[in-house]
């Protein structure tokens, strides 16, 4: 018996997010927010097609759950835009040396430009940023020539060459930043990564396959998390050993002298 085909929703994100999300219930959540770069309808047309796929008779209970909690994510995305506080956006406008450079995006999600009102970034897309901020310049100036990325701070923390804190788009690939950080060392196990927000662990048990090949905004990454890489269980307790075996030592030797 042929299988009847769902209109409209036959796109490659949706396909890779009911894929992925038998082998991992977070994959849903991470793979169909939407093109990063994709317009308001276009994000519209991916919230259609998750709808309707949660409707589906044959998705599974855990597909489904999974859907409706992206559902809810785009929605957000489509509701609130794209660019938080503490986002960091690299701003390039033909000609105007002023307005060209790296300015944050405040507490009430505006960027401040020398000499003109604040620009409002409260509920726009990643698509919608450049033409808010020429509308914005173009009061004061004809035709100005814009052009715009957006980067995060982001941590990337433990079993790594240079830990710390990094501004990045939002479209680089988590393997791509731990290797801005100088790489992992042997003693990294990149198997077990966990992403961590004020110091609380967001999702963890994510198979390296998944996260290695997604962006930080696919994974909901906003400025401030962490990338964190454990160390491998193995030397953990050989640290373990060390630890004991030389403060074993340093007792031995205080002893002596005494």
């Amino acid at each position: 018996m042929r299988r009847r085909s769902h209109p409209g929703i036959g796109s490659g994100a949706v396909v890779t997010c009911l894929l992925l999300g038998s082998l991992w219930p977070g994959a849903a959540e991470a793979q169909t927010v939407g093109p990063r770069m994709g317009s308001r309808a276009q994000i519209q047309a991916t919230l259609d097609s998750l709808q309707q796929f949660a409707t589906v008779a044959t998705v599974s209970d855990e597909a489904r759950r999974n859907l409706q909690y992206q559902v809810t994510a785009v929605a957000r995305r489509l509701d609130q835009g794209d660019v938080w506080p503490g986002d960091q956006v690299n701003l390039t406008v033909s000609g105007e040396d002023k307005w060209t450079g790296q300015f944050p995006v405040s507490a009430n999600r505006t960027i401040e430009l020398p000499d003109i009102e604040p620009v409002n970034v409260s509920n726009v897309l990643y698509s919608e940023l450049e033409g808010r901020i020429s509308e914005q310049i173009g009061r004061y100036i004809r035709e100005p020539r814009v052009r715009v990325d957006v980067l995060k701070r982001v941590g990337v923390l433990g079993e790594v060459a240079n830990p710390g804190f990094y501004n990045v788009s939002g479209a680089t690939l988590v393997s791509e930043l731990i290797m801005q950080a100088g790489g992992p060392n042997a003693q990294s196990d990149l198997d077990k990564v966990v992403f961590r927000r004020f110091g609380q662990t967001l999702e963890s048990g994510r198979p390296r396959v998944v996260w290695e090949s997604m962006g930080l905004d696919e994974l909901g990454i906003i400025p401030g998390d962490e990338v964190f890489v454990p160390v491998k269980s193995a030397f953990v307790l050989i640290r373990v050993i060390g630890f004991v075996l030389g403060t074993a030592v340093a007792i031995t030797l205080i002893a002596t002298r005494l």
